[in-house]
């Protein structure tokens, strides 16, 4: 099926109605970052995407969670406006979102280029996807950034380079491309029919059983018949 995704374009608030929501200016540029903290290499990782971020005038960056470490010391270089908000699904406010920086997994890939977000990529290695690959088709594509997990002035750079307005629109132009993420719905009617055609299968398994013991008994009462006129 296509990609199954919490983001339809016909639920999606309007970039006014999803900056109220999240509290956010509506006239300077916000950046969303989506990158899991706690194991120092991702701590490290998101340090250096907020500083790929450092220089974009008037910049409102949002995080899902605190960018802290197991100590409670900040992730985030000084001079940073840094908003933690916690909304769900973040899916239907994307449009607040001038860009992104997020990991490689599933949703958030389909969820971001879906909304025609301008996204740097940055894989984590867990082995239960394949990030990476997800992440340099992106790229290779043109519909997102691509930033080596294991080279953090690579991310510093890569995030750094959405300061660029021309960066972003063409990005976001390349993303109008991609097909509707509406394989929930495929899905779904895959299931369906599937269903109902077990359905149709188990009455048909049971009409041939029942047609099987009509004349088994058939068989049997003919076979008592003959027998009674054979001692006659």
């Amino acid at each position: 099926t296509a990609p199954v995704s919490l983001y339809q374009s016909n639920e999606a608030l309007s970039r006014e109605e999803s900056r109220n929501i999240l509290g956010l200016n509506q006239n300077r540029p916000a950046v969303l970052v989506q990158l899991g903290t706690g194991a120092d290499d991702a701590n490290e990782k998101m340090t250096a995407a907020l500083k790929g971020l450092i220089d974009w005038p008037g910049l409102q960056v949002v995080l899902t969670k605190e960018p802290v470490d197991k100590n409670g010391n900040s992730l985030a270089p000084a001079g940073l406006d840094i908003k933690v908000i916690r909304y769900f699904p973040l899916a239907k406010v994307l449009a607040a979102f001038d860009a992104g920086v997020c990991a490689t997994g599933y949703n958030g890939v389909h969820e971001l280029l879906a909304a025609k977000i301008p996204t740097v990529l940055v894989p984590n290695i867990r082995g239960t996807d394949d990030q990476v690959r997800r992440a340099k088709w992106c790229q290779d594509n043109g519909f997102a950034l691509f930033a080596d997990q294991s080279d953090l002035n690579d991310i510093e750079s890569q995030v750094r380079k959405l300061q660029d307005e021309q960066v972003r629109n063409s990005l976001a132009k390349k993303c109008q491309n991609l097909p509707e993420v509406n394989g929930a719905k495929s899905a779904a009617e895959l299931l369906l029919k599937m269903a109902n055609d077990q359905k149709a299968n188990n009455r048909y398994s049971i009409k041939n059983k029942l047609v099987v013991k009509i004349l088994l008994t058939l068989t049997l009462v003919f076979r008592f018949l003959k027998s009674l006129i054979k001692t006659r």
